[in-house]
């Protein structure tokens, strides 16, 4: 690797990093809809249930293959994305693997919010609600241990590609944004190699 790869790849594993030491990275292994009663008695108002973990991230040695560098991972419980100079390589924990060029990797970005997760110390509510919660948002006073539960601020980071898809999220907006603009490089160095 050389020339703008090796200085684009050298941008994307600080941007990681920066992002690992900031906190604040999940993964999302499943959504669940819920409406109505259920979304008020005990799911303080949420309209989906994710089932969300922290995810790690950074230069870490693979678990797939011998390299001579270690390169730019996230780290979920299903498996390994390995975001290399030239492709993406997704693997799954019985060692199945996906090699998916940057320009076929498509990604969508949505605001969201989130409660029940761990979140870093540096994050600030955005909003409360109550674990009981009446129609009209207030909380249940019949449940005696009715919390109120705090939201926090994310923006989810969808990947897709034609075998998948792996849903993430962050807290931080301005490191996923600068994340993004690496990715948005390696696809135009690809398309400049045609």
């Amino acid at each position: 690797v050389s020339g703008k790869s090796l200085s684009a790849y050298k941008k994307l594993s600080e941007v990681v990093e920066q992002l690992n030491a900031r906190g604040g990275v999940y993964v999302d292994h499943g959504e669940h809809f819920i409406y109505g009663n259920e979304s008020r008695k005990g799911n303080a108002g949420a309209h989906k249930l994710m089932n969300r973990h922290i995810m790690e991230i950074g230069s870490m040695t693979s678990m797939h293959f011998h390299l001579n560098f270690l390169p730019v991972t996230f780290a979920t419980q299903s498996g390994r994305i390995y975001f290399m100079p030239d492709e993406v390589i997704i693997a799954d924990l019985s060692g199945q693997c996906w090699f998916v060029s940057y320009s076929e990797l498509r990604y969508e970005i949505s605001e969201g919010t989130q409660m029940g997760v761990a979140v870093p110390s540096w994050c600030e509510p955005v909003g409360y609600t109550w674990q009981y919660m009446n129609k009209d948002g207030g909380p249940d006073r019949r449940y005696n241990d009715n919390q109120q539960i705090p939201h926090y601020q994310v923006w989810e980071l969808d990947f897709t590609f034609s075998d998948g898809r792996i849903d993430t999220a962050f807290a931080d907006k301005n490191l996923l944004d600068r994340f993004i603009i690496c990715l948005e490089t390696f696809r135009e160095i690809e398309k400049n190699r045609r």
